[in-house]
């Protein structure tokens, strides 16, 4: 059996929540450990069976986790810095803005 490891990084410790939904579906996964880094921010590890595609692990977990916690996937942690350093120096327009706060404001009455 080949695996996968996926880096979940998030706001405030979402290893709990996150492990109870996965736990509960049928994905055969291996969870690996949960760290808070310096800049306040959560990560975590997993090992995916290379049959299990991210998208059936974020569907797992579910969205209003992954909304709740912020949680972003990546395969590698580099590819994750890289992305950091292209969202600084590209703003977001009027438009990403507008559904941003759309969002918020619906999730906000879901909880």
């Amino acid at each position: 059996m080949k695996w996968n490891t996926i880096y979940i990084e998030g706001r405030n410790d979402f290893w709990e929540d996150v492990n109870k939904k996965i736990f509960q579906s049928d994905l055969n996964f291996l969870p690996g450990h949960m760290e808070q880094r310096a800049d306040a921010k959560f990560h975590g590890l997993y090992w995916l069976d290379s049959k299990v595609d991210l998208r059936a692990f974020k569907e797992a977990i579910g969205g209003k986790i992954i909304w709740k916690y912020r949680l972003q996937f990546c395969l590698e942690l580099e590819e994750k810095k890289e992305d950091e350093v292209q969202e600084k120096s590209v703003p977001l327009s009027d438009k990403e803005n507008g559904m941003i706060t759309a969002m918020r404001s619906k999730v906000a009455l879901e909880f």
